[in-house]
C-alpha cells in the first residue's frame, strides 16, 4: 500500500469527525428535523409543527448557513411565538450536549449563560413565551433525563428594582425574563426571543418613542451577545424577533428593511394560508391592492387585475414579486376582507399597513350606523371643531344635566300628563357612565334593544337563519368639569333617577367603570337599578362587539361627530396578554367607552334571558359574512321567530 493510502477514505473521515466532536461534546446533537419530529426530544409537540415552519427551522438552525438572527412577522394565529420558542429550545439543546459550555466559550464558570425572553411588558414575557418554552422543556423526555429544569423561581434583576422569573437549567444556564433594557444588565446573553417588539411600553400611540424603546432593548441584547460570545466574526446562538404586522413605521418593519440582503438574517413573514395547511384553501384568488394609507386599500375587480398584468396561472409568489403592492388572497377569505379590509390585510394577510394600528380600519361602517334624521338631545357649548356639544358640571355650580336636556328629542307628554320616550318606550334601557374627576371628560350613554334582525346564511344546501339583536342609542353625552371645579357625581346619579322616574324610561341596568364608582353604584342600587362595574380597559370585548354591531348594521345612532372622532382614533395595543383598545396620544375615548359598554351590558343581559323583545323582527337581512356569533333560529307556525341561546 502506498504511503498515506486510506487517509481520505469515508471511514477515516468519520473517525476524525468523531474525535473532534468527542473533544467538546458529551453527545452529538441530532439535526433539527429529527429533533422536532421525535417525541423523545420535542415531547408532545413532535410532528405538530406546520411544514412551513419546519422548513424554516431547518434553514435557520443549520450551522452552515451562519444565521444569527431570525425576524418573524406576518398574520395572527400562525404560531410565531411557538416557533420562536422551538428554535430557542433547540439552541439550549445544542449547548446541553457540550461537556463544558463555559469553557467552550472562554467564560467564567460562575457567570450564567443566559437566553433572554423579553417582551413589551413583563406579564406577556412570562405569561406567553415563558409558559410555552417551559412546557416544551418539561414535556421532553430528553430534557427530563439529561437536562432537567430546576423548579425553583429565582430573581435575575440584580438591581432588585423588579423581581422576575427565570428557567434555571443545569451547567449554570438559564432563560431570563424581562421587559426593559435594565433587565439585560450583567447577563451573558447568547440568544433568545424579543416578542411583540413592535409595541411600545407605555400608554399612547405608536411613535418614535415606541420605536426607540424597542431599538434600545434590541441594542442592549445585541451588545451583550457580541461582547461575550463573538468569535472570528461570528456570534453563536440565535436571536429571534417576533411581532404581528402592525404599522409600516414600526420597529420590526424598519429592522426587516435594514436587514435585506444580510445572509446572517432570516426573515419569515407569512399569511394564514401560507402556514396553516395551504392545500385546504381554494386555489381561486382575488387580489387586494395595498395603498400607502388606509383609504387607498381596495379589492381589485377581475378586470383591474387583468389590466395590471396579473394572469390566473401565476402563483402567489410570482404575483408578489412582480407586483409588490398586490396581495393574492384565497376566495375563502373574501367575506373577512370585504368586512374590514385594513384589519384583514394585517391580521390575515400578514402585511403591515399604514402609520397606526387603528381599531376601526374602515370608519365608514360606523358612519353608516349614524342617522341624519335624529338630533343630539342636549344643548351645550361647542368645542374644538365639533358640532356635537358638551356640557359642564361642577360641585360649586347649581347647573344640572337636565338644564341642557332638549326634551322634544327624547320624550313626549301624554294625555295623562306623564312623560314617555318617543322611541321604543317599552324597551329596557342600559346606561353606562365612564367617570372622571376634573382633567378628563365623563361619558354617559343610554341604549336599548328594540328588535331583532334576521340573518340568512347559505350553508351547503341549507339556509341557516339567525336572530341578532339591534341596539338603539338614545344619547351619548360628554361632560367636563367647570373651570377650577370638579364634576359632581351626585348630579349624574340624580339625572339617571330622573330619566326613569320623571321621564318614563324603563332603565333597568346601570354600569360604571371602576374609577371612583363604588359610591354612585351603591346609591343607584338602593334606588332599584341593577348595577355593575364594566370597563373596556379590562377586556376588548365591548369594543369588538360594538364594531360587529356596526359591520352587521345592527347599531342605530344619530350624527355624533365627536363620538366618530374618538372611535376613528382608537388603536389596538397588543403588548399585553390580550389586545387592549387605547386612544392615540392627546386623544380620548370617554364617550366611546360609554357607548360600547352600554351596548355590551345590553347584549350580556339579553344573552342571560333578562331582556324581552317587544317589537317584531326586522325584514331586512344582516349582510353575508357579518356576525361574529351566529344563532340558529327556528320558524314557528305563526311565522314569528324564537331565538335559541344567543351568546354575544
Amino acid at each position: 500500500m502506498k504511503r498515506g493510502a486510506g487517509v481520505n477514505t469515508p471511514d477515516r473521515w468519520r473517525e476524525m469527525a468523531d474525535a473532534l466532536w468527542s473533544a467538546d461534546y458529551v453527545r452529538i446533537p441530532v439535526p433539527p428535523r429529527e429533533f422536532f419530529t421525535s417525541e423523545y426530544y420535542f415531547g408532545v409537540m413532535a410532528k405538530g409543527l406546520y411544514p412551513k415552519w419546519l422548513e424554516d427551522l431547518e434553514e435557520v438552525l443549520d450551522p452552515l448557513n451562519g444565521i444569527i438572527e431570525w425576524l418573524i412577522s406576518g398574520s395572527l394565529g400562525t404560531g410565531k411565538t411557538t416557533v420562536a420558542c422551538a428554535a430557542t429550545l433547540y439552541k439550549i439543546y445544542e449547548l446541553s450536549c457540550l461537556i463544558n459550555p463555559h469553557g467552550y466559550f472562554d467564560l467564567m464558570p460562575t457567570s450564567p449563560i443566559s437566553f433572554a425572553m423579553f417582551s413589551s411588558d413583563k406579564y406577556r414575557a412570562e405569561g406567553v413565551g415563558w409558559t410555552k418554552l417551559s412546557n416544551m422543556i418539561n414535556s421532553s423526555p430528553y430534557f427530563r433525563e439529561h437536562f432537567p429544569v430546576n423548579k425553583r423561581r429565582k430573581s435575575f434583576d440584580q438591581t432588585q428594582q423588579q423581581e422576575d422569573s427565570a428557567i434555571i437549567l443545569p451547567k449554570n444556564m438559564r432563560v431570563v425574563i424581562g421587559s426593559k433594557t435594565r433587565h439585560a444588565l450583567s447577563e451573558d446573553i447568547i440568544g433568545g426571543i424579543l416578542d411583540e417588539v413592535n409595541f411600545r411600553e407605555g400608554k399612547g400611540g405608536w411613535d418614535t418613542e415606541g420605536i426607540n424603546s424597542a431599538l434600545n432593548m434590541y441594542n442592549s441584547v445585541e451588545r451583550r451577545r457580541k461582547s461575550r460570545f463573538e468569535e472570528r466574526g461570528r456570534v453563536p446562538g440565535l436571536l429571534v424577533l417576533v411581532s404581528s404586522c402592525t404599522a409600516t413605521s414600526s420597529f420590526l418593519d424598519i429592522h426587516i428593511e435594514k436587514s435585506r440582503g444580510n445572509p446572517q438574517v432570516k426573515v419569515s413573514s407569512y399569511a394564514v394560508w401560507d402556514v396553516k395547511k395551504p392545500e385546504k384553501y381554494s386555489k381561486k384568488r382575488f387580489y387586494v391592492f395595498i395603498g400607502e394609507s388606509t383609504g387607498k386599500h381596495k379589492i381589485m375587480s377581475p378586470e383591474e387585475a387583468t389590466a395590471l398584468g396579473i394572469k390566473p396561472t401565476m402563483k402567489d409568489d410570482e404575483v408578489r414579486r412582480a407586483f409588490p403592492a398586490v396581495l393574492p388572497v384565497p376566495e375563502d377569505f373574501r367575506a373577512e376582507f370585504e368586512r374590514d379590509l385594513p384589519s384583514a390585510i394585517q391580521d390575515i394577510g400578514g402585511v403591515s399597513t399604514g402609520a397606526f394600528n387603528y381599531f376601526v380600519g374602515n370608519i365608514q361602517v360606523v358612519k353608516d350606523a349614524m342617522r341624519s334624521t335624529r338630533q343630539h338631545p342636549f344643548s351645550g357649548e361647542k368645542f374644538a371643531q365639533f358640532t356635537t356639544p358638551q356640557i359642564r358640571l361642577g360641585v360649586k355650580s347649581n347647573t344640572t344635566i337636565t338644564d341642557h336636556l332638549l326634551l322634544q328629542h327624547l320624550v313626549r307628554k301624554g294625555l295623562d300628563g306623564r312623560f314617555r320616550p318617543i322611541h321604543h318606550p317599552g324597551a329596557s334601557r342600559a346606561i353606562h357612565v365612564d367617570l372622571s374627576e376634573s382633567i378628563d371628560a365623563t361619558g354617559i350613554s343610554m341604549e336599548c334593544i328594540p328588535r331583532l334582525a334576521v340573518s340568512v346564511e347559505q350553508v351547503g344546501d341549507q339556509q341557516i337563519r339567525s336572530l341578532l339583536p339591534v341596539v338603539w342609542l338614545d344619547f351619548a353625552l360628554r361632560i367636563v368639569a367647570m373651570k377650577g371645579d370638579q364634576i359632581d357625581f351626585d348630579k349624574i346619579v340624580e339625572f339617571i333617577c330622573l330619566l326613569r322616574d320623571g321621564f318614563g324610561f324603563p332603565i333597568r341596568f346601570v354600569s360604571f367603570d371602576s374609577f371612583q364608582s363604588t359610591h354612585a353604584l351603591q346609591l343607584l342600587m338602593k334606588s332599584g337599578f341593577e348595577v355593575k362595574k364594566v370597563s373596556p380597559d379590562k377586556t376588548p370585548d365591548p369594543y369588538k362587539q360594538f364594531l360587529e354591531l356596526c359591520i352587521s348594521r345592527r347599531m342605530e345612532m344619530y350624527n355624533h361627530d365627536f363620538l366618530l372622532w374618538e372611535i376613528q382614533h382608537l388603536i389596538k395595543d397588543s403588548s399585553r396578554k390580550t389586545i387592549k383598545i387605547e386612544h392615540e396620544r392627546d386623544k380620548g375615548k370617554d364617550v366611546a367607552d360609554s357607548v360600547v359598554c352600554a351596548a355590551y351590558r345590553l347584549l350580556t343581559e339579553y344573552a342571560a334571558g333578562k331582556i324581552s323583545i317587544l317589537q317584531p323582527t326586522t325584514a331586512r337581512s344582516v349582510p353575508k359574512g357579518a356576525g361574529l356569533v351566529r344563532t340558529v333560529a327556528t320558524e314557528t307556525e305563526d311565522e314569528s321567530w324564537v331565538t335559541q341561546g344567543y351568546k354575544p
